[in-house]
């Protein structure tokens, strides 16, 4: 799967939390930073959303 321009392929040797909070970063570069928008991306909750990004300090 590819958000933007980071796919799994490319995140191979990153522990899983890593190449989520990637994903993460990518769908808010995608999405201009509408967090909205991002979740609905992601297929998560606003609320699931903002507790990773707490999580990840993002």
């Amino acid at each position: 799967p590819t958000v933007g321009n980071t796919s799994i392929s490319s995140n191979a040797n990153l522990s899983l939390e890593d190449m989520e909070k990637s994903f993460i970063q990518a769908a808010i570069r995608n999405c201009d930073g509408n967090l909205s928008k991002v979740s609905q991306q992601l297929g998560v909750s606003r609320q699931t959303l903002y507790n990773k990004l707490k999580r990840y300090g993002l």
